[in-house]
């Protein structure tokens, strides 16, 4: 998701996360999945940035969490982020998340 985030273009990485959800066991897909880099951005969050509604309706049906401790951009929650965004959003979100 991190190396598409810079074009937008999500849906390699949506094929490859889901290549590796076929071939993980539960467990170390679900840590991939959660992943944080550095500056604390998720799969999850780079799909809401980008606009990506199909890459964040996969994501959370795989279990993406969005009370992920450390989930942000540039400052701004996931939660933040969503707002900003509305609509369709922050309908996936809301149901997932109580501040959303």
């Amino acid at each position: 998701m991190y190396l598409s985030d810079s074009t937008g273009d999500l849906d390699w990485s949506l094929n490859l996360l889901s290549q590796l959800h076929q071939a993980l066991d539960p467990e170390p897909f679900a840590q991939a999945l959660q992943y944080s880099r550095a500056s604390g951005e998720t799969a999850l969050l780079v799909a809401v940035c980008n606009g990506n509604i199909a890459a964040v309706k996969t994501l959370l049906a795989w279990g993406a969490k969005v009370d992920h401790p450390k989930q942000h951009r540039h400052g701004k929650d996931l939660a933040t982020i969503a707002k900003g965004l509305g609509g369709e959003v922050v309908a996936l979100l809301l149901p997932q998340r109580r501040t959303v």
